[in-house]
C-alpha cells in the first residue's frame, strides 16, 4: 500500500463528527460515548486494507458511488438501489452535521452567527460548496 493509498484513510478522521459530535455524545450520554474509542481501534486496520483497494477499483472503472460499484460487481439494479438510497439516507445527517462544524469554524472566525440572517448568507455558501466536493468527489475522492 502506498503512501498515497493511506492518505484516503487518514483524511476520514479529521471531520466535525470528531470534534463537534463525539464530544457532544460524551457530554450528553457519559461513558457510553466512549464507544468511538474501540471502534477506532477496530475500524483503522479494516479501513487501510479495504478502502484503498477499493479507491483503486473505482478509479481504474471510473465508479463514483457505492452504488456503481455494487451494480458493477454484483449485477443487481435493486441493491444497487437499495445501496444508493442507504447512503442518502446516512449522509444527509452527516452533511449537517459537518455544516453545524462549519457554523462553529465560522463563530470561531469572528464573524456573526447571531443577528436577523444570521449565519445563513455565510452557511449557504458554505453549503455549497461542501456540496459541490461530496458530488464531484465521490469514492473517487482528489488526493
Amino acid at each position: 500500500m502506498s503512501t498515497d493509498d493511506r492518505h484516503v484513510c487518514r483524511t476520514a478522521s479529521n471531520t466535525a463528527y470528531t470534534f463537534v459530535a463525539m464530544p457532544a455524545l460524551v457530554f450528553g450520554a457519559g461513558a457510553t460515548g466512549f464507544f468511538t474509542l474501540p471502534y477506532t481501534i477496530l475500524i483503522y486496520p479494516f479501513a487501510f486494507v479495504v478502502f484503498p483497494k477499493l479507491w483503486s477499483i473505482a478509479k481504474r472503472h471510473g465508479y463514483v458511488t457505492a452504488a456503481d460499484f455494487v451494480h458493477a460487481r454484483y449485477n443487481s439494479r435493486m441493491l444497487a438501489l437499495a445501496i444508493a438510497v442507504t447512503g442518502i439516507v446516512a449522509t444527509v445527517p452527516y452533511i449537517a452535521l459537518q455544516l453545524v462544524g462549519i457554523e462553529v469554524v465560522i463563530g470561531a472566525l469572528g464573524f456573526s452567527t447571531q443577528g436577523l440572517l444570521g449565519d445563513l448568507p455565510l452557511m449557504i455558501i458554505a453549503f455549497a460548496i461542501l456540496a459541490a466536493y461530496t458530488y464531484t468527489s465521490g469514492l473517487r475522492a482528489p488526493r
